[in-house]
């Protein structure tokens, strides 16, 4: 069985406005599109990643990348 598995292409990472941006990110876009597409047309099924950054007091442990970026996300 065939799956896309799009792993973290949340907006803040790929987008040059985005809180965590990841230079030259939205170079890849087009051929992300042309996988989706390509995976649509086929039936493949598409599998994705997300997650959440609360910046909250209770989540700081969990969380250090907010002290060096700000949050939440």
């Amino acid at each position: 069985m065939k799956v896309f598995y799009d792993v973290d292409t949340q907006g803040d990472f790929m987008n040059e406005d985005g809180a965590l941006y990841v230079p030259k990110a939205v170079e890849i876009k087009p051929n992300l599109r042309r996988l989706i597409n390509y995976a649509i047309q086929n039936l493949v099924p598409i599998l994705g990643s997300v997650d959440n950054h609360f910046g909250t007091p209770e989540y700081k442990h969990r969380e250090s990348e907010l002290k060096r970026w700000g949050g939440p996300f």
